[in-house]
This record gives structure tokens, sequence and C-alpha cells, in this order.
């Protein structure tokens, strides 16, 4: 059996509607395919989802796998893919979103390249991403390209030595798999936003890292139930704080040897979540109790870790959530659910610069 170049971690909870489309996009030529590895985590679905993706595991057996289980939500769906793996690489698409067929063979050639130099095989692949408007009438406006990286070097460099000053998505990464097993195997079980960890692990450890102009991840923006979504924001503050706190922790220890390009990167992803921690604060039925939960441990990172406390409050969101009394965070609430509704908000990247594109 060929070696496999690239794991992709797909997880689908009840996402049959979708599943079929996003798995059709990882359909390439032979040879491609017998260099992709695409685990599908089925995590307690009531729906066809299994059925759809048994009829690829019959097609292309070598390349498609399902792992069946109770529901354990994200954090379990990587834990399944990162280490029953097989590929050099490792990359996430959610069941709702799918790939640009064309894109996805460019990396895997890229990555075939990459494997030539051995020893020094890059940590760390970047490369743009699509947002998809699926339900937009004019298929010319459905797709927007994303390119927040054109700077960096094709071949392989230091990320201290890189431009990261729009951050990083997950939509853009693509990472050696061995480097976070080593650094980290266990996610969280029943939370959302566990890719925020994900990132900040790659970041953490990453040493070098490569660009390649061919965007790979296709982002729905359009769905109700998507964890940007308002009404998703608003039911999830818990899960913002848990996963905050990981993130947070694991930058503590280790902000004094960040340098470069690898401390903006990581700086902004703690902002980020600084902003989604006091947004679905903001957004949530019952923001005073929010804001009582946010102001008591951002007091407490104040005291103990002035460093932390500092950049997160490089989120203009964070900082006016911190210094609002009562009446004015109720004033905030009202504002961010107004717009949410009426502007039909979709925070995919909090740095995100965006110039339209047709594609497929």
């Amino acid at each position: 059996m060929m070696k496999k170049l690239l794991t992709i971690s797909v997880a689908a909870y009840n996402a049959a509607s979708t599943l079929e489309e996003c798995l059709q996009s990882m359909c390439l030529d032979e040879r491609h395919m017998d260099e992709l590895e695409v685990i599908i985590t089925d995590d307690g679905s009531t729906d066809q989802g299994p059925q759809i993706v048994q009829g690829f595991i019959e097609k292309y057996p070598g390349t498609f796998r399902l792992i069946s289980q109770e529901n354990k939500g994200y954090g379990s769906s990587l834990e399944n893919s990162l280490t029953r793996g097989r590929g050099l690489y490792f990359r996430v698409v959610d069941g709702d979103d799918k790939v640009n067929t064309q894109g996805l063979e460019s990396l895997l050639d890229r990555i075939e390249e990459l494997n030539k130099l051995r020893e020094k095989i890059p940590d760390l692949i970047v490369t743009p991403f699509f947002t998809w408007r699926s339900r937009k009438e004019s298929p010319d406006d459905r797709y927007t390209i994303v390119e927040n990286h054109t700077g960096l070097s094709p071949d392989p460099a230091s990320i201290e030595e890189s431009d990261l000053s729009r951050g990083l998505a997950i939509f853009e990464i693509t990472c050696r798999r061995a480097m976070v097993l080593e650094a980290c195997h266990n996610f969280p079980h029943h939370c959302f936003y566990v890719d925020n960890q994900l990132v900040m692990v790659v970041l953490l450890n990453t040493r070098t890292l490569c660009y390649l102009n061919s965007p790979v991840s296709i982002y729905r923006t359009d769905r109700p139930d998507q964890s940007m979504s308002q009404d998703f924001l608003a039911s999830h503050f818990s899960d913002t704080v848990k996963i905050s706190r990981l993130v947070f922790s694991m930058y503590l220890g280790k902000n004094e040897d960040l340098k470069g390009g690898k401390k903006v990167a990581v700086e902004l992803l703690i902002s980020s979540m600084a902003r989604l921690e006091w947004l679905t604060g903001l957004l949530s039925s019952r923001p005073l109790r929010c804001r009582r939960t946010l102001k008591k441990r951002y007091r407490a990172i104040q005291t103990d870790s002035p460093d932390l406390f500092h950049v997160t409050r490089r989120s203009r969101i964070a900082r006016s959530g911190m210094e609002a009394g009562p009446l004015g965070f109720l004033v905030m609430s009202a504002f961010f659910k107004i717009k949410y509704r009426i502007f039909h908000w979709r925070q995919v990247v909090y740095f995100a610069k965006k110039t339209t594109s047709r594609t497929e």
C-alpha cells in the first residue's frame, strides 16, 4: 500500500444533507486517491450519514474510512484522525463544508515534492481558502477567496521570519501529523470551538512553514446552525470560555520565548479568542450573568498574567466589554444582536482580507 501523504479529518454529526457533496469534492484521480486518506467520524448520527460514507468506502476502499461512535463531540473526531491516521500531513474539513478539488490535488503534489526534503520537510503548509454562500442565487457570486498570506515563501522558511500579521485560521492549515501528536493528542469532548486549540498547538510547535497559492478549503457561510451563527454563539458561551482557558494556558509559560511571526500569530489567536468569549456573552440570553463571569475571569488574568491580559485587550469588543458597566453592557448586547440579525454577520476570520473570485 502506498504511503499516505495527507489525512483529512471530517467530523460528521447529522450532516447527511451536505456530507455527500463534501466527500465527493475529495474524489480525485487514481494516483492522488492512493496518496489521500479521509477519516470520517460518525459522532452518533441519527440520519443517513453513515450510509453515505459506506458508499464512498465501497468505491474507494483505500481512501475513505469510517469511525462510528456514540456522541463525543468535535474534539473526539480530531483525536480519532490524528491517532489512527497514516498521513504525513493532517488537515481538517467539516462535514458541511467541502474542498476545491483542483486545490487538493495541488496540495498533494506539493507534499510529494516536499517529502523529498526528508529532515527539512516543513511543519506547516499554508493555503488560501474560499468562503461559500451556497444559497445565493447567482452562481458567479457564491465564492469569495480569502488570501491572507501571499507574502509567505513558497519554499520552507522559519515561522519566526515569516509575515503572519493576519494570523492563521483552521481553513488555511495543513500540518505535520506527527508534530501535533507529539505535542497534544487529547482534545475536549462535548465542546465546540476546539479547532482553536488545534491552531494553537500548530502555532506553538511549528518551526518551518511554506505557502502554496492554491485554495483548498471551501467554508460554507450561510447555514443557520453553523458555529459562527448568532443563535449558535448565543447558546455556547460556556464552550468559548472553556476553550479560551485552554488556549490561554498554552500561551502562558511560552510567551517569553515567542518571536517574530510566531509571536504575532499566537497573539492574534489570543485576542480573537478573547473577542469570541465576550461576543458570545453579549449575544447570550443572559448577558449580565455572562458579564459577571467574564469580569471575574479577566480580573484574575490581569492580576496573575499581566502580559496575557494586555494581549486580550487588543480586541476592541473584549476591551469594551471589560470597561462597560452593567447598563453599558446591555446596550452593547442589544447593538450586537440587532447587527447580527440585520446584516447576518459571518465572522469567519476576524482579520481576513477578502477579494472576490469565481471558482469551480
